[in-house]
C-alpha cells in the first residue's frame, strides 16, 4: 500500500514523540497523518497506542478496529486491541485477539505472555504455562514473563519452578523495585515450609520498603511458625500502617488454613500455647479459626486469653474478629 511522504513524515515525527512520552503532540501528529491519508493501518495503530497512554480506552479500541478493517492481517494491533479489552474486562475478547497476533506472527513473545496471563485469569495454567515457556524462549529475561509463569507455577504446587522464576526476575530488576517479589517469593517458601528462608525474603522486602504491611503479616506469620516472639511485632507494625488490611489479610490466612486443615490449624495452635502458655498469636490464632468453623463458645474462651495478657490488643483483635464474621458470612 503506498503512503504518500506528507503522511509518512507526520507518522515518523509522532512515533517519535510517542517513544519521548509527548503523547499530546504524537496525538496530533497522527491525526495529520490521517487527515492526509485515512487508509494508513500504522498510523491508527500508533494513534490507538496514544490515546491508550492518554487514558481514552474507547477512542483507542475504535482505533484499533479500524486499523484491522484495513489490514486484517496486522499482529500487532490485534495485539493491542487484546491488550485493551483485557484492561475493559474482556477476557474472552482479548483472548481472541491474542491468538490471532500468534497465528499472524508465531514469534510474538507480547502476544504469547499476554495470552497465557489471560489463559491464567481463565483458570487454564496448562495453557498458561504452554504459553509462557514459548515467550521466555524467545526472550528468556522478559521480568514480566517470568513472574506471570512463576505466579502460576506457585498456583499449581511447583513451589521450586516459582522460586526459581522469582529468583530470575530479582536478577533482572533494580533493588529498589524488588520488595514484592522478595515478598512473594517469601510466600512460596511458607508453602514450602521453610519458615526461616521465609524470613530472610520478608526482611529484604521490608528493608527496601518499611511501609509494605503485607510483607509485615507474612514475616510475622512465619515467625510465629518458627515460635518467634518478634510474630507480634510484626502484626502490630502491621496494624499501625493498616489496621483494615492487615485484619483482612490475616484473616484471608486463616481462612486458608482452615478450609485446608481446619483440624492442623487447631492442633498447631495448641501446641504453641503448649509450650508457651502466654503466647497471645496462638490463641488469637485459634479463636479466630474456631470463630469461622461457628463455634463461637470456644473462640471467646481464647479472646479472653488474649485480652487477659494482652489489654493494649482489645481494638486489633476486635477488628478481627468483626472481620472474620464478615468472612463466615459470605
Amino acid at each position: 500500500m503506498d503512503i504518500c511522504l506528507e503522511a509518512r513524515d507526520h507518522f515518523a515525527r509522532g512515533t517519535n514523540r510517542f517513544a519521548q512520552g509527548d503523547f499530546g503532540a504524537a496525538l496530533g501528529d497522527f491525526d495529520r497523518a490521517l487527515e492526509i491519508d485515512t487508509h494508513y493501518p500504522e498510523a491508527w495503530n500508533n494513534r490507538g497506542a496514544t490515546h491508550l497512554a492518554l487514558g481514552d480506552r474507547a477512542e483507542a479500541l475504535a482505533d484499533f478496529d479500524r486499523a484491522l478493517e484495513i489490514h486484517p492481517c496486522y499482529a500487532e494491533a490485534f495485539y493491542n486491541r487484546g491488550f485493551v479489552r483485557q484492561l475493559m474486562g474482556d477476557q474472552a475478547g482479548a483472548l481472541a485477539d491474542f491468538d490471532r497476533a500468534v497465528e499472524i506472527h508465531p514469534c510474538y513473545p507480547d502476544a504469547l505472555s499476554s495470552r497465557g496471563a489471560v489463559r491464567q485469569s481463565l483458570g487454564d495454567s496448562d495453557g498458561a504455562i504452554r504459553d509462557f515457556d514459548r515467550a521466555l524462549e524467545l526472550r528468556p529475561d522478559d521480568p514480566d514473563t517470568l513472574f506471570r509463569r512463576g505466579s502460576v507455577r506457585q498456583g499449581r504446587g511447583d513451589y521450586h519452578g516459582a522460586i526459581d522464576d522469582f529468583t530470575h526476575v530479582l536478577g533482572l530488576m533494580p533493588h529498589t523495585a524488588a520488595a514484592p517479589i522478595y515478598h512473594d517469593r517469601g510466600a512460596v517458601r511458607i508453602s514450602l515450609r521453610e519458615f526461616a528462608a521465609a524470613v530472610a525474603d520478608f526482611d529484604r522486602a521490608i528493608e527496601i520498603n518499611p511501609g509494605y504491611c503485607i510483607a509485615h503479616i507474612s514475616r510475622g506469620n512465619a515467625r510465629y511458625h518458627l515460635r518467634s516472639p518478634a510474630a507480634l511485632a510484626d502484626y502490630l507494625t502491621a496494624f499501625q500502617i493498616d489496621p483494615q488490611r492487615t485484619a483482612s489479610e490475616i484473616v484471608r490466612i486463616l481462612t486458608a488454613g482452615f478450609r485446608e486443615d481446619p483440624e492442623g490449624v487447631l492442633e498447631n495452635c495448641r501446641r504453641h500455647v503448649k509450650i508457651c502458655p502466654d503466647d497471645i498469636v496462638a490463641y488469637a490464632r485459634r479463636g479466630l479459626t474456631l470463630l469461622l468453623q461457628g463455634n463461637d463458645e470456644q473462640a471467646v474462651l481464647d479472646f479472653e486469653q488474649v485480652v487477659q495478657r494482652r489489654p493494649d490488643w482489645k481494638e486489633n483483635l476486635q477488628l478481627l474478629i468483626e472481620t472474620a464474621r464478615l468472612e463466615r458470612a459470605r
